[in-house]
């Protein structure tokens, strides 16, 4: 009994690091789906851990040291997991960071570049003021009698 809730377990723990794996790349509703499925996953791996841990726990004294450690090796990989889906999912991709999509994303590097020319043209218009101004300095001053 206990080697099928083993290979349930591996199996489950499998799936799960698939989709733990997987998040990086999902977004919007499919990625809430993705960790919904995860955290399903999540909950049967540790069932099944705890099942291992009951046979484990009827086991003969002989028996029962192996495969409580196979047990807790189980747990730890579970406990793992269970991390690492916390921190993927708590992590937004770039685009939920952005607030845009691809589209959106290239209309604002548009509008960037528009204003970085804009801002060239005023810096270039601001130059050309100054040096109209000195000019009309020097010309506005009277000249010394000789």
């Amino acid at each position: 009994m206990f080697a099928g809730y083993e290979q349930e377990c591996e199996k489950k723990l499998g799936s799960l690091r698939a989709r733990v794996n997987s998040l990086g790349d999902a977004a919007g509703p499919a990625r809430r789906t993705a960790i919904a499925a995860a955290e399903a996953d999540l909950a049967e791996a540790r069932e099944l851990v705890d099942a291992m841990e009951l046979e484990a726990g009827s086991a003969s004294k002989a028996e029962r040291a192996g495969l409580m450690a196979r047990a807790k090796i189980h747990r730890g990989s579970a406990g793992a997991l269970a991390a690492e889906l916390k921190r993927v999912s708590l992590a937004l991709p770039r685009e939920a960071l952005l607030g845009c999509g691809p589209e959106e994303r290239a209309e604002r590097e548009e509008q960037h570049a528009r204003l970085l020319a804009t801002h060239d043209r005023t810096r270039a218009g601001t130059d050309r003021l100054r040096e109209v101004r000195g000019l009309t300095t020097q010309t506005s001053r009277p000249r010394p009698d000789y």
